[in-house]
C-alpha cells in the first residue's frame, strides 16, 4: 500500500521472464509509467495531461 488509496500488486505473468504490476488508485491520482513520459507527445488531451512530468505523477 502507498498510504491509504493506493495499492500496488504483482499480477501473475502471462508468459516466463514477464513481470506485471497492478494499480489501484483513486480517479484523482494520475499514474503513469515513467517510460511513457519520455516518449513523443501524442495529440489526445489525456496525453497532454500525462506528459507534465514525473514530479506531478
Amino acid at each position: 500500500m502507498i498510504g491509504d488509496q493506493i495499492e500496488v500488486r504483482l499480477l501473475p505473468p502471462r508468459f516466463a521472464g514477464e513481470v506485471r504490476v497492478g494499480i489501484t488508485a483513486p480517479k484523482t491520482v494520475h499514474v503513469v509509467r515513467e517510460e511513457l513520459l519520455c516518449q513523443p507527445p501524442r495529440q489526445g488531451p489525456r496525453d497532454r495531461m500525462c506528459r507534465k512530468g514525473k514530479d506531478h505523477v
